[in-house]
């Protein structure tokens, strides 16, 4: 299995100075906790990436009188010095001798500032609105990769946060969304890389028993975009071709937006999307990354090969739960499907 040891938490505090705190490895805590985890890093193609550390009792009691919550900024290093994960502290938890320390990935500051009283562009391609975007945010937020996917459409929104307003251009663009841990943020095409490699029981790849979360076909032919807020303001798209005699079957998608370009643009990402892969499939397994060429990232593709299941699918990684077990191992529990912007079983942020 992959190893990674000889982690550290790094604080800086808005009060000047800088905390550094052993993540221990579980047998340094106690040998007989064989399932402790030191780290857990819960990476999404769409929601707020979070990481759980664990730290001495004591050591972080020597520093938590210290703490500015708001302000100060959390950091999980590696061996070679590198940021793992940065963000804010969102709060801790007494295990024992030890204190599992949670923090919140970047996007959480322009997630709660205040937000503008309004946002208006028109005839714009999505890279340019999405570097917007990112100017309106706080500083601690600077502007990394920003790649176009539309060439132009509009949108407008008022008293809205500027990363939830990220979020939802990238819905109706179908682009990705990734905040570094030096605070930059990335507007994708797409995250992730095409693996060429297959995930199976029998490559070993695969720990334990696949669990299949949804194996349903959907027989969509036209979709249609709504507007939330006025809902005579609507878009569609065909999902695939049919012929006039065969019966239609619709798909309403709801969005906050009366933007005739917006809504069209989501229209057709999601009429794509289910002509591309008619029977939607969502996995959830558990891998070892040794027996992978490189560890799993988000937006990697693989083929899903499961004979028992009857699946033989080009599937997407949309979930990373990596956790470091007793041994300094990595671990990937991981959500694959074959689609991004259909996702049944996920719920989009409330305030989107």
């Amino acid at each position: 299995m992959s190893s990674v040891s000889d982690l550290t938490l790094r604080i800086e505090h808005q009060s000047g100075g800088v905390s550094e705190l052993v993540v221990p490895t579980p047998v340094a805590i106690d040998e007989e906790l064989v399932t402790l985890a030191s780290i857990r890093i819960e990476r999404s193609l769409d929601k707020v990436e979070r990481c759980t550390a664990v730290v001495f009792r004591d050591e972080w009691l020597n520093v938590v009188g210290r703490l500015d919550r708001r302000n100060d900024e959390l950091y999980v290093v590696d061996a070679d010095g590198a940021d793992i994960f940065g963000g804010r502290l969102d709060d801790w938890q007494f295990r024992g001798e030890t204190v599992e320390v949670q923090i919140d990935s970047w996007e959480r500051d322009p997630r709660e500032m205040e937000p503008p009283p309004s946002f208006s562009r028109s005839d714009a391609s999505d890279a340019s609105i999405a570097a917007d975007l990112v100017d309106v945010m706080p500083s601690t937020i600077t502007a990394g990769t920003i790649e176009e996917t539309t060439a132009s459409l509009g949108y407008s929104a008022e008293h809205v946060a500027p990363a939830v307003m990220l979020r939802r251009l990238s819905r109706s663009t179908a682009a990705d969304i990734q905040y570094h841990p030096d605070g930059t943020v990335d507007y994708l095409e797409r995250r992730g890389t095409d693996q060429n490699e297959t995930l199976s029981p029998s490559s070993g790849a695969i720990i334990g028993e696949p669990r299949i979360r949804r194996s349903v076909r959907e027989d969509t032919t036209h979709v249609r975009a709504v507007s939330q807020s006025d809902p005579t303001v609507y878009e569609e798209a065909e999902a695939v071709s049919v012929a006039s005699d065969e019966r239609e079957v619709w798909k309403v998608d709801r969005i906050n937006s009366t933007n005739s370009s917006r809504l069209q643009a989501r229209a057709t990402r999601l009429a794509n999307e289910v002509a591309e892969a008619p029977k939607y499939l969502e996995v959830e397994v558990q891998i070892d990354p040794s027996k992978l060429s490189s560890n799993p990232q988000i937006g990697d593709t693989y083929h899903l090969s499961i004979p028992a299941s009857g699946i033989d699918e080009e599937v997407r990684l949309i979930e990373v739960d990596r956790t470091i077990d007793d041994r300094g191992d990595i671990l990937d529990r991981v959500i694959l499907s074959n689609r991004k912007l259909t996702v049944r079983s996920r719920v989009p942020y409330a305030d989107e």
